[in-house]
C-alpha cells in the first residue's frame, strides 16, 4: 500500500504502534520529518521518545523552524511524562 502517511495508516509500518503512544505533538514531529523527507530522522525520534529520551537533530540535518520547535515540544512532553511515570512508581514501590 501506497501513501504519504503510510507510517500512520500501513500495518507493515513499526510506526503503526507508535503513533498510538505517542503525543499529537510528537505524532505531528514525526509527520512532518517524514514529508521533508527524512524518514531515518522520524525513526530516530520516534525511538528516542518511545524510550523516554529526548531527541537531538543532528546539526547536519537542515529543517525549518517549526520542526525545531516541534522537536524541542516534543521532548519536553517526554521528560515530563517520564518523571511523571518514575514518580509513580516510586510510590507504588
Amino acid at each position: 500500500m501506497t501513501n504519504s502517511h503510510a507510517f500512520t495508516v500501513t500495518q507493515e509500518s513499526d510506526h503503526t504502534l507508535e503513533a498510538a503512544a505517542m503525543s499529537p505533538t510528537q505524532h505531528r514531529a514525526i509527520w512532518e520529518l517524514c514529508r521533508q523527507g527524512l524518514p531515518l530522522v522520524a525513526d530516530a525520534a520516534a525511538a528516542s521518545w518511545r524510550e523516554g529520551r529526548a531527541f537531538k537533530l543532528d546539526s547536519r540535518v537542515v529543517v525549518g523552524r517549526e520542526i525545531h520547535s516541534l522537536i524541542e515540544q516534543s521532548n519536553q512532553e517526554t521528560r515530563l511524562s517520564h518523571r511523571a511515570s518514575g514518580s509513580g512508581q516510586a510510590a507504588v514501590a
